[in-house]
């Protein structure tokens, strides 16, 4: 059985024991696996500047609240990711908009098995209606 849990700002404090095991769980598979040199990581823990106020997490996790899949998401009307470290990644004008979510830090637990397809499949499925929830209580800038 999974739980998908929709962290934001308001709710942050509520979930303080699922953020730190997504966090132990990045520093995992970005820094041990996948080798990335990332400046903010230490004491175990991927944590950067964008997972700030403004981060969204939607968290696909067990009975135990290990991880099974997770994305971190940011509205683009402020700086994000993309505008903030990747801009040179993109021809043209970057994207800035409330309406318009990036996705970051996306990921899926190696232990999960079998079941890291279905989780990843819930955590996007939850990731589309958080996104239209959020976005049409959002106006246009």
């Amino acid at each position: 059985m999974f739980t998908t849990t929709i962290i934001t700002a308001a709710n942050r404090a509520d979930h303080g024991s699922l953020l730190d095991n997504l966090f132990v769980l990045r520093h995992r598979i970005f820094v041990e696996c996948l080798k990335w040199t990332l400046p903010m990581a230490r004491n175990g823990r991927e944590i950067d500047q964008f997972d700030d106020a403004r981060a969204t997490y939607v968290v696909v996790s067990d009975d135990q609240f290990a991880v099974r899949t997770s994305i971190r998401l940011h509205d683009t009307s402020e700086p994000t990711l993309l505008t903030g470290v990747f801009a040179h990644l993109v021809d043209g004008r970057l994207p800035s908009s409330p309406r318009i979510w990036e996705g970051t830090r996306m990921l899926v637990n190696p232990d999960a098995g079998p079941d890291g397809g279905r989780s990843l499949t819930e955590m996007l499925h939850s990731c589309v209606e958080y996104g239209i929830r959020a976005t049409c209580q959002k106006p246009e800038s």
